[in-house]
């Protein structure tokens, strides 16, 4: 099973997976909500199971993003459970 099927099965929700970015520790895909079909981007970390520290690291990087007061940096929207780990999705 490719990543994009392992993202469609366990973040239900979203449909129509395509990969934007590809580095060593995460991965960025463009899906769409299928409630209300609105386009929407999904980071997640590429390890499985990502230490203690990364996550912390991870949950740190969307608090802080999510509280910056800066025009145009876009704001995640929701951070969600992905296998033993969290997903940024921005709307």
């Amino acid at each position: 099973m490719n990543a994009v099927q392992c993202l469609q099965e366990e973040i239900p929700g979203y449909a129509g997976f395509e990969t934007l970015y590809l580095g060593t520790k995460t991965a960025v895909y463009r899906a769409i909500r299928t409630a209300d079909r609105q386009p929407v981007i999904i980071k997640v970390l590429q390890r499985e199971y990502p230490s203690f520290n990364e996550l912390l690291q991870w949950r740190n990087q969307y608090v802080i993003a999510e509280n910056l007061p800066v025009p145009g940096i876009v704001i995640p929207y929701h951070l969600e459970h992905y296998r033993h780990s969290y997903a940024f999705r921005w709307s």
